[in-house]
């Protein structure tokens, strides 16, 4: 039996998840506290929850994380980061710097179909529709390594403005994208 990736799961899928194991509905709200606000990168990070129950969830689930394989900094501070996904299919983000804002530009697909001449990426095979988790993820991420530079308090959000400008078409990718927006502006 395959752990179970605890980011793939809607809240409503999450609410299965702790159902089937005995839980408490109340455990919901706390893994997406702790996957979403606090950046959990495993379960063990669960503090909240005790050493075995934490054991014990680590046996059946785990929390999926991308891969940072590389970043490039321009010198307009423009930053892109190439993320590595658990399939070995590769995605980018770009955070653009400008004065009070820090625009987050994100992937919604593995290459993309529409060929646009003025685009990189329309020269790149299409190869995958990225999922809802791996979509966020991509925030995550780079909340995750600005705030270390930054040395932050987790409150403070290195990243003000998100768009849906990276490798892909996200219309073409509509139900993930959606998905990924409840959980943008539900969770985080």
């Amino acid at each position: 039996m395959s752990k179970i990736n605890l980011k793939a799961l809607s809240k409503d899928e999450l609410k299965k998840f702790v159902k089937k194991h005995r839980l408490p509905e109340y455990r919901v709200g706390q893994f997406i506290h702790w996957i979403y606000g606090k950046k959990a990168e495993s379960i063990k990070d669960i503090t909240e929850l005790s050493k075995d129950l934490r054991e014990r969830l680590s046996d059946a689930a785990y929390i999926s994380n991308l891969k940072l394989l590389n970043r490039q900094t321009s010198s307009d501070g423009t930053e892109k980061f190439l993320f590595g996904l658990e399939d070995g299919e590769s995605i980018e983000s770009v955070l653009i710097p400008d004065e009070d804002r820090r625009t987050l530009c994100i992937s919604s697909q593995v290459g993309c179909t529409m060929g646009c001449g003025f685009c990189l990426t329309g020269s790149i095979d299409f190869k995958r529709n990225l999922k809802a988790h791996e979509i966020v993820d991509q925030i995550i991420a780079v909340i995750k390594v600005k705030s270390e530079e930054l040395k932050v308090k987790s409150s403070t959000n290195p990243v003000t403005n998100i768009v849906f400008m990276g490798m892909g078409e996200p219309l073409l990718n509509l139900d993930e994208v959606v998905e990924a927006l409840h959980r943008i502006t539900g969770f985080m």
